[in-house]
């Protein structure tokens, strides 16, 4: 007498295809905001730049957290609407723009979220140094690595 040996049935090409189409949708949704999250911690952004503005330093304090100096060829009263533009509050110093060389000119600043961190960047504005001079931005970007602060500061005064 033989024994009859169980026979498997290979599953139907079908189930195999919606397997992969739930993984492939598994993935996106738990791969995609991976992508963001380690995106943020290799290249983290820097603050807005207005087009046309040169480097003259930049000082590395921490991982995302940097200070540079820039010069740009703009009229340095202008400069702020760009910031204002990108979501940035300004704070003005009394008396409108200044006529005088190295003179502040504005301190503009704002935090936003980048993935689950967020970055907060300030520049504060100045007119030349002597006359025809550009207008130079102190900019500072710092990465938030606990996230959006429960309140956003306005830019020091």
């Amino acid at each position: 007498m033989q024994s009859e040996i169980p026979v498997r049935r290979a599953r139907p090409f079908w189930m195999m295809i919606i397997l992969m189409i739930i993984l492939l949708v598994l993935l996106i949704f738990v791969g995609g905001p991976a992508v963001g999250i380690l995106a943020a911690i290799a290249f983290p952004p820097g603050p807005p730049l207005p087009p046309g503005v040169t480097e003259i330093s930049h000082t590395n304090l921490d991982y995302g957290v940097d200070e540079w100096t820039l010069t740009s060829n703009q009229n340095a009263c202008e400069i702020p609407t760009f910031y204002q533009e990108q979501g940035g509050v300004c704070i003005f110093p009394p008396g409108g723009c200044p006529t005088t060389e190295d003179s502040e000119v504005a301190r503009c600043g704002n935090v936003y979220p980048i993935s689950i961190f967020a970055l907060r960047w300030e520049v504060t504005i100045t007119t030349g140094s002597t006359a025809g001079s550009p207008a130079q931005l102190q900019v500072q970007r710092e990465m938030l690595w606990s996230g959006m602060p429960l309140v956003s500061p306005q830019p020091e005064s």
